[in-house]
């Protein structure tokens, strides 16, 4: 079952599926995630094939019992010709793949801790500590920063739904909280494959 866009009030009204649509999308009233169950039915791989020590290319597929619903591979050489359509910076080849991985397997995370790791490779902005001259992490993922992870993988016109189903209480940030339970629902990992 894929996310639809009508149920959840992200779509303008006439909206018909397989239609493009130009209106604004919504900003719905109610949204809140959907149970896991949703996304439950499908499992993913996250494929690494490594030369010399170091990761070359990734290969992701989205299965449902033995359908593969999706299948993408992307080399290191590919990945840094794609431009990003923010003024966030590009992640290093490395921490992009470390949160992809993180996104792809989803519910299927073993420990909070690669979600904490994944959520401070997104987290580029800094702000200065009062009494210092050192820069921390805001604790926030800013609607740019996850827009330059999106615009590698996701179509432009896609990255604004994906920006506001991760949003949850519409800050125009990502707080620790609505990036795990994107994560956990398994909604993180239809995004990737883009499935919503």
């Amino acid at each position: 079952m894929s996310f639809n866009l009508v149920t959840c009030g992200f779509a303008p009204a006439g909206y018909r599926p397989g239609v493009t649509f130009v209106s604004p999308l919504m900003h719905p009233t109610t949204f809140v995630f959907p149970p896991t169950t949703l996304w439950s039915t499908r499992t993913s791989r996250f494929i690494e094939d490594r030369s010399g020590g170091r990761t070359t290319s990734v290969t992701l597929e989205l299965l449902e019992g033995s359908l593969c619903v999706y299948h993408r591979r992307m080399t290191e050489d590919e990945y840094n010709i794609i431009p990003v359509c923010t003024s966030a910076k590009k992640l290093p080849w490395s921490n992009f793949i470390h949160v992809l991985k993180v996104l792809m397997l989803a519910d299927r995370q073993e420990r909070q801790s690669n979600i904490d790791e994944a959520f401070a490779i997104l987290d580029q902005q800094t702000k200065l500590t009062s009494g210092s001259n050192t820069n921390i992490p805001d604790g926030l993922i800013s609607s740019d920063e996850f827009r330059a992870f999106l615009s590698i993988i996701c179509p432009q016109a896609y990255i604004d739904v994906c920006v506001r189903l991760a949003d949850t209480n519409r800050s125009g940030q990502i707080d620790r909280s609505e990036f795990t339970r994107m994560i956990r629902s398994g909604l993180s990992r239809d995004i990737v494959c883009g499935l919503i």
